[in-house]
């Protein structure tokens, strides 16, 4: 392995509380290695609204199991072995956003998390067979030839609605909002992370909140207008959509910048990140000599286009992956006092 030095400016915050048109491909069935270093662990969260409110009812899916958030928003998974390199959960609740999230289990601890759930609104009506173009949000829009809707047993739809929403990546609460973590593959099946430019996700339902797919054989177009800055004219972005079956992020194609403006092709729902792919390392460490406990704390990772959102264990142990020799700023937040300092954080790549 070799180590990499990578330079965090820690911020522990203790408050009171045109491109030429290139065809998508196929991201069915990919080959990529799932997780496999079973740990025994717990794994205990909270599912929260836009406005930091509890939601119960929220259906959890961990492998094969099911379980739900009660009245305070609280879960709990206990007595079923955890992943040390990725546990991914998924989290649905009807009238808002699906999401998930991936966690890099500690073996003999209480894992935590938290997710932040967004609302579905400003819908748009799309119907079988007639053309679909919306400016889905300013300098964003979402075109569709020819558009052909299906449920999960590929039975057709005649109309649906589609919801969309673009996350604010100089936000880093958008990382308790965005599914899986910033790492994935390549076109090449490398393990990645990736710097975002801009993420978006598509859904579709049907007036009883039925999800709706669109056909393999529809394709549609995002465009952004004025809204990709800081890089140069005809540089390379890659395209990756985030796989919900195997929970990572997948290259699927390639988009060129043509001045601020970009476009991609799509073919499926769910979640959209333009953006470079870079060495990735893994981090571990502890807040032991910060505060003495960990429950409730909220550590937030960020820099010029990356965003990680973890929750320390119990114990407070934490471990993530992220960008290889990328300065970025670690945000901790729990109660009661203000502390700066820099620190040179070793990480080490497989």
């Amino acid at each position: 392995m070799r180590l990499f030095g990578i330079l965090f400016i820690i911020i522990v915050i203790l408050g009171s509380c045109q491109r030429e048109n290139i065809d998508a491909t196929s991201v069915s069935d990919p080959v990529i290695n799932p997780p496999g270093i079973q740990v025994e662990a717990n794994l205990t969260g909270r599912l929260m609204g836009s406005e930091d409110e509890n939601l119960s009812g929220v259906l959890i899916k961990f492998e094969d199991t099911n379980t739900q958030t009660d009245a305070n928003g609280r879960f709990m998974i206990k007595d079923q072995p955890l992943f040390a390199d990725g546990t991914y959960v998924e989290f649905y609740l009807p009238g808002f956003f699906p999401t998930s999230r991936k966690l890099y289990a500690i073996a003999n601890e209480t894992n935590q998390l938290t997710v932040r759930l967004e609302p579905l609104d400003h819908s748009t009506e799309i119907v079988s067979g007639e053309p679909f173009s919306s400016a889905v949000e300013d300098g964003i829009s979402v075109s569709i030839t020819d558009p052909v809707l299906q449920d999960k047993d590929d039975i057709e739809f005649s109309q649906a609605y589609l919801f969309f929403r673009s996350l604010a990546l100089n936000d880093s609460r958008t990382a308790m909002t965005m599914p899986g973590d910033l790492t994935g593959v390549n076109l090449v099946y490398d393990d990645v992370a990736i710097l975002a430019q801009a993420m978006i996700q598509i859904h579709i339902e049907d007036q009883t909140s039925e999800v709706v797919n669109l056909s393999s054989e529809t394709l549609g177009t995002v465009r952004f207008d004025n809204q990709v800055h800081g890089l140069s004219e005809n540089e390379l972005l890659q395209v990756f959509h985030f796989d919900e079956s195997n929970g990572t992020w997948i290259e699927v194609s390639e988009a060129t910048l043509s001045g601020n403006n970009v476009e991609f092709d799509f073919h499926q729902t769910g979640y959209w990140v333009l953006g470079k792919s870079v060495p990735m390392v893994d981090l571990r460490g502890d807040l032991s000599s910060v505060n003495g406990f960990a429950e409730n704390t909220e550590l937030f990772f960020s820099s010029d286009h990356f965003l990680a959102h973890v929750n320390p264990t119990l114990a407070g142990n934490y471990a993530l992956k992220m960008p290889a020799l990328t300065p970025n700023t670690l945000e901790i937040q729990h109660e009661c006092l203000i502390i700066t300092q820099s620190e040179n954080i070793p990480a080490s790549e497989e």
